[in-house]
């Protein structure tokens, strides 16, 4: 499977700043959006770096909100959450996003660690990442995609696939299951596997998100407590503790199907 080319930030511009008579003399470059530093190869951006619109969708963990960087749509992921735990979780996330180049996989091109205050008040005493002397991120600039599986398949009377998307779709999720199972060293387990956490773009490319509780595969026992309970297999539920594997994950696949 021959993965695309690493996503490119979009290039800031210069500009200069020029001296109008009778006011304050400024002179040099004046580089717009400049990155304040570099998480994993991408650009971390000033909370003013970002114009903020809608809100898109609510989580637990995030909130999603509609964006405009260097004029162009993006999507902004917002870490909402204090817990140590989700904090982890979403810097993980973020790392996943720039390790997965698959056509598949939703594309991350820059991070944040202040946001618009807009968008929320600042929030004191945020543990950092765990084994981490840097700030933890608190927003992540995502490709933008129009609507998710589960909004497509709600309309399927309105707007029905064709059956060449259809095919698509199904071969598609299957792809990036096979990438996440076939993972070197170890197995990637995805764990919320679910119509909701699959977003269409706007040729029906299918684009995973939410890697927030994708785990590598360890010889201790993935949590049940992660992913949406009612896509589990049900021997997860019947034995506590039990090791998940890759294959049984292909439960969350045949759910999200049949929805």
């Amino acid at each position: 499977m021959k993965s695309p080319a690493t996503p490119s930030a979009p290039t800031t511009s210069a500009t200069s700043v020029s001296t109008v008579s009778g006011s304050t003399s400024t002179s040099g470059i004046k580089k717009v959006h400049e990155p304040v530093g570099f998480f994993e190869g991408l650009p971390i951006l000033p909370a003013a770096a970002v114009e903020v619109g809608e809100r898109i969708n609510r989580g637990v963990l995030k909130d999603v909100y509609k964006c405009t960087w260097v004029g162009a749509k993006y999507a902004l992921a917002c870490l909402t959450s204090h817990d140590p735990v989700n904090v982890q979780a979403f810097y993980e996330e973020a790392r996943m996003l720039t390790r997965y180049k698959h056509p598949s996989v939703i594309k991350i091109f820059a991070v944040m660690y202040d946001l618009p205050t807009k968008l929320a008040a600042d929030m004191p005493g945020l543990p950092a990442p765990q084994g981490k002397s840097e700030r933890p991120i608190r927003g992540m600039i995502l490709e933008y995609c129009p609507t998710s599986l589960q909004d497509a398949v709600a309309n399927l009377k309105a707007t029905p696939f064709t059956d060449v998307e259809k095919y698509s779709i199904i071969r598609d999720i299957g792809n990036v299951l096979e990438m996440l199972h076939n993972e070197k060293p170890r197995p990637v387990i995805f764990r919320d596997i679910k119509t909701a956490n699959i977003l269409l773009s706007q040729t029906k490319q299918v684009k995973f998100i939410d890697f927030s509780q994708a785990r590598a595969q360890t010889s201790k026992p993935v949590s049940k407590e992660g992913g949406t309970q009612s896509y589990h297999p049900p021997e997860e539920a019947a034995e506590e503790g039990r090791k998940v594997s890759p294959h049984e994950k292909c439960f969350f696949c045949f759910v999200c199907l049949f929805d």
